[in-house]
C-alpha cells in the first residue's frame, strides 16, 4: 500500500492525465474578458470614488473565468495533440488568493477619510484580479488531474 502525497506539479505524459474538454470554453473565456473590461470601465468611470469597490466582484469573476477556462482549454488541447500536459499544484492558486486578499486589505487600510487615490484604486483592481486568478487556478487543478500513481516526466 502506497500513500499518495497529493498532486505533484510538473509535466505529465498525455496518457497519465485525466482532463475532459470544458464545454463552452470559448464562451467562458469571452465572458471573462467582457467582465474584466466592464470592471475596468466602471473603475475609470467612478473616478476614484468609493464606487470603485463595487467593481471588485466583476473583476474577480472575470479573472476567475478567464484563468479557469483558459487553463483547462489549453491543457485539454495539449492532451489531444499528444503533448506533455502541465499540472499545477493547488498551492500555487492558494498563494495567489492569499496575495490578492492581502492587497485588498492593504487597499482598505490605506483609504482614510477622503476619496481613494488612484494608486489605491489600482491596488484594488489588482487585488480582485489576483484573487480571481488564484481561485481559477485552484479550480483548474481540480479539473486537470494526474491519474493515481502517475509521476511527472522530467525533460
Amino acid at each position: 500500500m502506497t500513500i499518495d502525497p497529493g498532486v505533484r506539479s510538473g509535466r505529465y505524459r498525455p496518457e497519465d492525465v485525466d482532463v475532459a474538454p470544458l464545454p463552452r470554453a470559448r464562451g467562458l473565456i469571452a465572458a471573462g474578458v467582457v467582465a474584466l473590461v466592464l470592471g475596468a470601465v466602471f473603475v475609470v468611470a467612478a473616478g476614484g470614488t468609493w464606487w470603485t469597490w463595487s467593481a471588485w466582484p466583476l473583476l474577480l469573476a472575470g479573472s476567475l473565468l478567464l484563468t479557469f477556462a483558459g487553463r483547462v482549454r489549453r491543457q485539454a488541447a495539449r492532451r489531444v495533440q499528444d503533448q506533455p500536459v502541465r499540472v499545477s499544484s493547488p498551492a500555487s492558486g492558494w498563494g495567489m488568493v492569499a496575495t490578492g486578499l492581502v492587497l485588498a486589505l492593504a487597499a482598505l487600510l490605506s483609504l482614510g477619510e477622503g476619496r481613494p487615490t488612484w494608486p489605491v484604486v489600482l491596488v484594488t483592481m489588482a487585488s480582485a484580479t489576483q484573487t480571481g486568478a488564484g481561485v481559477g487556478t485552484v479550480l483548474a487543478t481540480r479539473w486537470v488531474r494526474p491519474r493515481p500513481g502517475a509521476w511527472p516526466v522530467h525533460r
